[in-house]
């Protein structure tokens, strides 16, 4: 999965608005926008604040799964 949509399935999730989310981690809606529409890369400073404020490992945020060992 694209960074940009697991995003937007995140946040709407959480039931925030663009608005909210963007204020959240200190950009405006246009901005999440862009990267949710895939048009824009967030940066690595975005991306720790979009984690934070979602409360999800950085790993998740880029459809990630947690790595397990067989036996």
């Amino acid at each position: 999965m694209n960074l940009g949509p697991r995003i937007r399935e995140l946040r709407q999730a959480r039931g925030l608005t663009q608005q909210h989310l963007a204020a959240a981690i200190g950009t405006g809606p246009q901005y999440l926008y862009q990267v949710e529409s895939g048009f824009r890369q967030p940066s690595l400073s975005a991306i720790e604040r979009l984690a934070e404020v979602l409360a999800v490992p950085i790993a998740e945020l880029f459809g990630s799964q947690p790595l397990t060992t067989n036996p």
